[in-house]
């Protein structure tokens, strides 16, 4: 549950990640700060959790340098718009992210969904 001044909510962010290890340490971090976290292995599993369930952010790596990957978020931007921000990093060379780094997306998308939580 996170506080947003005036009410409280639990955000739910879908990860989406081709590395299992990269899922499993945004998972931990992302519940650390009190977001509820759905993992998917791929964009097939992305797409079939998105049609089950509501989301406030996504959370993905590396889609934009692939075709799937773009049509993937430009499906995502029109049909799913409870997702208030998609967030996309770039895990260079395939290395996994910091856990330090992994909280400054976290952190970016809580402030861009409080933004836009309506008072």
């Amino acid at each position: 549950i996170v506080d947003f001044g005036l009410s409280t909510f639990t955000p739910r962010m879908l990860i989406l990640d081709s590395d299992a290890k990269v899922l499993n340490a945004a998972r931990k971090v992302a519940s650390s700060n009190g977001i509820e976290a759905i993992t998917a292995l791929g964009i097939k599993n992305a797409f079939e959790l998105l049609g089950s369930n509501s989301y406030n952010i996504l959370l993905c790596g590396r889609l934009r340098t692939t075709s799937k990957g773009l049509a993937f978020l430009n499906d995502v931007k029109l049909h799913y718009k409870d997702i208030i921000h998609v967030y996309s990093y770039d895990s260079e060379a395939r290395r996994m992210l910091s856990e330090e780094e992994l909280t400054l997306c976290i952190n970016d998308s809580l402030r861009q969904v409080r933004e836009n939580i309506p008072t």
